[in-house]
Protein backbone atom coordinates (compact mmCIF):
# COMPACT_ATOMS: atom_id res chain seq x y z
CA UNK A 1 0.00 0.00 0.00
CA UNK A 2 1.44 3.17 -1.05
CA UNK A 3 0.61 6.37 1.18
CA UNK A 4 1.06 9.83 -0.15
CA UNK A 5 2.15 12.70 2.40
CA UNK A 6 1.17 15.81 1.78
CA UNK A 7 4.21 18.69 2.86
CA UNK A 8 3.44 22.16 2.98
CA UNK A 9 6.12 24.39 3.19
CA UNK A 10 5.43 28.08 4.54
CA UNK A 11 7.47 29.96 2.26
CA UNK A 12 5.93 28.74 -0.78
CA UNK A 13 4.09 31.04 -2.75
CA UNK A 14 0.87 29.16 -3.18
CA UNK A 15 1.21 28.12 0.89
CA UNK A 16 -1.94 30.22 1.91
CA UNK A 17 -3.68 27.84 -1.14
CA UNK A 18 -2.47 24.74 0.27
CA UNK A 19 -3.29 25.18 3.83
CA UNK A 20 -7.13 26.88 2.44
CA UNK A 21 -7.76 23.70 0.66
CA UNK A 22 -6.23 21.29 3.38
CA UNK A 23 -8.64 22.89 6.22
CA UNK A 24 -11.52 23.45 3.91
CA UNK A 25 -12.43 19.65 4.56
CA UNK A 26 -14.47 20.42 7.71
CA UNK A 27 -15.95 17.57 9.72
CA UNK A 28 -16.30 19.50 13.17
CA UNK A 29 -19.94 20.20 12.45
CA UNK A 30 -21.09 16.77 11.46
CA UNK A 31 -23.48 15.74 14.21
CA UNK A 32 -23.13 12.16 13.48
CA UNK A 33 -19.49 12.17 12.92
CA UNK A 34 -19.76 13.82 17.08
CA UNK A 35 -21.99 11.29 18.16
CA UNK A 36 -20.07 8.15 16.80
CA UNK A 37 -16.39 9.55 18.50
CA UNK A 38 -18.58 10.04 21.72
CA UNK A 39 -19.82 6.36 21.57
CA UNK A 40 -16.29 5.72 20.61
CA UNK A 41 -14.76 7.35 24.13
CA UNK A 42 -17.75 6.00 26.28
CA UNK A 43 -17.26 2.39 25.14
CA UNK A 44 -13.45 2.58 25.64
CA UNK A 45 -14.13 4.32 29.04
CA UNK A 46 -17.06 1.30 30.21
CA UNK A 47 -14.61 -1.85 28.58
CA UNK A 48 -11.59 -0.76 28.73
CA UNK A 49 -8.93 -3.01 26.90
CA UNK A 50 -11.85 -4.79 25.49
CA UNK A 51 -13.44 -1.96 23.69
CA UNK A 52 -10.46 -0.90 22.04
CA UNK A 53 -9.42 -4.30 20.82
CA UNK A 54 -12.93 -4.50 19.01
CA UNK A 55 -12.04 -0.82 17.10
CA UNK A 56 -8.67 -2.04 16.16
CA UNK A 57 -9.97 -5.25 14.67
CA UNK A 58 -13.10 -2.84 12.68
CA UNK A 59 -11.18 0.13 11.98
CA UNK A 60 -7.87 -1.28 11.45
CA UNK A 61 -8.67 -4.89 10.72
CA UNK A 62 -6.18 -6.03 12.74
CA UNK A 63 -7.41 -8.82 14.87
CA UNK A 64 -5.05 -8.67 18.21
CA UNK A 65 -6.33 -10.79 21.42
CA UNK A 66 -4.31 -8.73 23.79
CA UNK A 67 -2.83 -5.50 23.86
CA UNK A 68 0.65 -7.31 24.06
CA UNK A 69 -0.49 -7.88 20.22
CA UNK A 70 -0.44 -4.39 19.19
CA UNK A 71 3.44 -3.91 20.13
CA UNK A 72 5.21 -3.79 17.11
CA UNK A 73 8.98 -5.08 17.73
CA UNK A 74 11.97 -3.34 16.31
CA UNK A 75 12.77 -5.55 13.79
CA UNK A 76 9.60 -4.87 12.31
CA UNK A 77 9.62 -0.93 12.89
CA UNK A 78 13.29 -1.30 10.58
CA UNK A 79 11.63 -3.61 8.03
CA UNK A 80 8.45 -1.20 7.47
CA UNK A 81 11.29 1.60 7.45
CA UNK A 82 12.97 0.12 4.96
CA UNK A 83 10.06 -0.91 2.50
CA UNK A 84 8.83 3.08 2.69
CA UNK A 85 10.47 5.04 -0.38
CA UNK A 86 13.19 7.43 -0.18
CA UNK A 87 11.51 10.59 -0.37
CA UNK A 88 8.41 9.39 2.02
CA UNK A 89 11.06 8.01 4.39
CA UNK A 90 12.46 11.45 4.79
CA UNK A 91 9.66 13.77 4.55
CA UNK A 92 8.54 11.86 7.82
CA UNK A 93 12.26 11.93 9.14
CA UNK A 94 11.66 16.22 8.76
CA UNK A 95 8.41 15.59 10.29
CA UNK A 96 10.01 13.55 13.63
CA UNK A 97 12.79 16.05 14.08
CA UNK A 98 10.54 19.01 14.02
CA UNK A 99 7.68 17.65 16.32
CA UNK A 100 11.13 16.68 18.31
CA UNK A 101 12.58 20.03 18.45
CA UNK A 102 9.06 21.30 19.28
CA UNK A 103 8.37 19.09 22.52
CA UNK A 104 11.95 19.49 24.04
CA UNK A 105 10.88 23.69 24.26
CA UNK A 106 8.05 22.32 26.49
CA UNK A 107 10.53 20.18 28.89
CA UNK A 108 11.30 21.56 32.19
CA UNK A 109 13.31 20.24 34.79
CA UNK A 110 13.25 18.98 38.12
CA UNK A 111 12.25 20.82 40.84
CA UNK A 112 11.09 20.71 44.25
CA UNK A 113 10.07 23.09 47.65
CA UNK A 114 8.35 22.81 50.83
CA UNK A 115 5.51 23.90 51.70
CA UNK A 116 4.30 25.29 55.13
CA UNK A 117 3.77 22.43 56.77
CA UNK A 118 6.93 20.99 55.69
CA UNK A 119 5.95 18.58 52.94
CA UNK A 120 8.09 18.12 49.85
CA UNK A 121 5.94 18.96 46.54
CA UNK A 122 8.05 18.75 42.84
CA UNK A 123 8.33 17.39 39.49
CA UNK A 124 10.35 14.60 38.25
CA UNK A 125 10.40 15.18 34.03
CA UNK A 126 11.80 11.23 33.00
CA UNK A 127 11.04 9.55 29.55
CA UNK A 128 8.66 7.18 29.04
CA UNK A 129 9.59 3.24 27.86
CA UNK A 130 7.25 3.11 25.48
CA UNK A 131 3.98 4.80 24.50
CA UNK A 132 1.01 3.80 22.03
CA UNK A 133 0.51 6.12 19.19
CA UNK A 134 -2.63 6.73 17.20
CA UNK A 135 -2.14 8.62 13.99
CA UNK A 136 -5.27 9.09 11.68
CA UNK A 137 -5.90 10.01 8.72
CA UNK A 138 -8.41 13.44 7.81
CA UNK A 139 -6.40 16.17 7.52
CA UNK A 140 -3.10 15.37 8.84
CA UNK A 141 -0.28 16.95 6.83
CA UNK A 142 3.44 16.83 7.62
Amino acid sequence: MSVSIKRLNSSDADFSQQLDQLLSWQTTNDPQLAATVADIIRNIREQGDAALLDYTCRFDRLSAQSMSDLVIERDELHAARAAIEDDQREALEHAAKRIRAYHEQQLTGDWTWHDEQGNRLGQQVRPLDRAGLYVPGGKASY
